[in-house]
C-alpha cells in the first residue's frame, strides 16, 4: 500500500502490465480544482474526488502521477485487449470484449474501478451524473492532450457498469470533473 504524506490518505496499489497503478480512486483534495459527488464527503470516501483537469494534472503525490494516454493502453493491453483496438478513438467507439468488466470491483485485474459519476460545469454550478439512472458510468483523466479545431482537448477513459469495453475519446479539458487514478 502508499500513504499519501499530504493527507495520511492510504491506498491499495497493484503492479499491471509496465506501471504499479493506485487501487482506488483519489481523495487529495484540490480546493477549487475538485470536488465530491453531490457535494457529499461520504461520496469523497467511497469513490475520490472529481477532478476538473487543472487539479488531475497536479494531484498526484510525489512519485506517482496522472497517466498518459500510452500508460492506459499499456494497462489495457496488460488484460488482453486487441492490439487493433488500442488506438480506437471516439466517444461511442466500442474497445475491447471484457476489459472493462475486469477493471472494476470484483474484476480479476485487481484494479477494483468503482463506478464514480462526473460533474459538468455551467456557470460555475456543478451538475452530477453516472451514479444512477440508465447508465452507470466513470471517466477518468489521463494527462495527454491534443488540439481540435484550435480547442485544447484531453483524452480520457470511461468505463460503464456491466459493459467490458474502455472507450477512448478526447473533449475539451474545461467544463468537467472526473476521476483519477494515479500510476508511478
Amino acid at each position: 500500500s502508499f500513504k499519501d504524506p499530504r493527507d495520511g490518505q492510504v491506498y491499495g496499489i497493484k503492479k499491471l502490465g509496465n506501471l504499479t497503478w493506485m487501487k482506488e480512486n483519489l481523495r487529495y483534495d484540490m480546493r477549487d480544482d475538485s470536488i465530491c459527488y453531490d457535494d457529499d464527503d461520504e461520496a469523497c470516501e467511497e469513490l475520490g474526488m472529481l477532478y476538473k483537469f487543472n487539479g488531475a494534472i497536479n494531484a498526484c503525490p510525489a512519485g506517482w502521477r496522472l497517466p498518459t494516454d500510452n500508460d492506459w493502453m499499456d494497462l489495457e493491453k496488460a488484460l488482453g485487449m486487441p492490439q487493433n483496438q488500442l488506438m480506437v478513438d471516439g466517444y461511442s467507439s466500442a474497445r475491447g470484449y471484457r476489459e472493462g468488466l475486469m477493471l472494476q470491483v470484483g474484476g480479476n485485474s485487481g484494479l477494483e474501478f468503482k463506478i464514480s459519476g462526473f460533474a459538468t460545469f455551467s456557470k460555475g454550478v456543478a451538475k452530477f451524473d453516472g451514479i444512477e439512472g440508465d447508465r452507470p458510468r466513470s471517466y477518468f483523466w489521463t494527462a495527454t492532450g491534443r488540439t481540435i479545431n484550435r480547442q485544447r482537448n484531453v483524452y480520457r477513459r470511461r468505463i460503464e457498469a456491466n459493459n467490458g469495453m474502455i472507450y477512448r475519446f478526447s473533449n475539451p479539458e474545461a467544463g468537467y470533473a472526473v476521476s483519477v487514478r494515479c500510476v508511478q
